[in-house]
């Protein structure tokens, strides 16, 4: 079955969730405020993390990183694949109206 994956904005990791809710795991990121996971890569196994530190640590706080890990993009090999992103077809609503506005 599929699984939820959560970035834990100032916890520095991304969870993940499987079908009954309960953690299955957890990757760890070396800065604080992790953001977007996503899967990329060939065969979608490659979990991709945004981090937000930059605009969210004190002065004092960023001198404890060294400074390239800030801002960055990390990647992991994973033992998960992700789905491709449907893309939205258009505006028909649960009755099969247009919902667009368009005549």
């Amino acid at each position: 079955g599929g699984g939820l994956w959560n970035a834990e904005f100032g916890g520095g990791q991304v969870v993940r969730y499987g079908s009954t809710g309960c953690v299955t795991d957890i990757v760890k990121v070396p800065v604080p405020y992790t953001t977007c996971p996503s899967f990329g890569g060939e065969d979608l196994s490659t979990l991709y993390v945004t981090d937000a530190s930059l605009g969210r640590l004190t002065k004092t706080k960023k001198e404890a990183f060294p400074e390239e890990i800030l801002g960055g993009i990390y990647r992991v090999q994973l033992p998960y694949k992700g789905v491709l992103e449907r893309r939205f077809a258009g505006g028909l609503g649960a009755t099969g109206s247009d919902t667009t506005g368009a005549s």
